[in-house]
């Protein structure tokens, strides 16, 4: 992975997001810690983020888990048929 990956800086919008923005959750995978950083200043920024023990991976390893985190930080909720 280029290392711009990790030190391109991304412009966050307001807490909470805008009408133009929504809101930002961000799933920190924790294993092996290589994103504190980022949902350090994600955190600062005002995004919601979450930590999941898995590795960079968690959709492949972890769906279940992964899942659910998207499914918590949306206002409408899924259907199981969806």
């Amino acid at each position: 992975m280029p290392l711009a990956t990790h030190v391109e800086k991304l412009p966050a919008p307001p807490s909470g997001g805008t009408p133009t923005s929504p809101p930002i959750t961000f799933i920190n995978c924790t294993t092996p810690g290589v994103f504190a950083a980022t949902a350090a200043r994600g955190r600062e920024a005002g995004w919601e983020v979450v930590d999941l023990d898995a590795d960079h991976f968690a959709q492949i390893t972890n769906p279940c888990a992964v899942l659910e985190i998207l499914r918590a930080s949306v206002s409408t909720p899924i259907s199981e048929g969806d």
